[in-house]
């Protein structure tokens, strides 16, 4: 059981990197598939029905990029700490 937890301990570092290098690759698919197939709001002729249209679309948006924005810190912060952590063990 000391062995388990001590292996686990010696590969955490690769283990943050991995994750974080992981989620860094899949914020980008999402974002350039966000991209891709986004498809424009149709124009409409009525004033109220379109301001409220662009408001939904607005803040639908700007929820996929606090999501998104959240999730790359997230990630580079796990690909931080696991150069850094792995750096400090093999100079020490």
């Amino acid at each position: 059981m000391a062995s388990h937890a001590s292996s686990l301990k010696q590969n955490m570092p690769l283990i943050s990197f991995l994750t974080g290098l992981l989620m860094v690759i899949i914020v980008f698919l999402v974002a350039l598939y966000s991209a891709l197939t986004y498809q424009r709001v149709p124009p409409l002729t009525d004033l109220t029905q379109g301001i409220g249209t662009l408001a939904t679309e607005g803040l639908y948006l700007l929820g996929k990029i606090a999501f998104l924005s959240v999730a790359l810190a997230a990630g580079v912060q796990l690909l931080k700490h696991g150069l850094s952590t792995g750096r400090s063990e093999y100079v020490a």
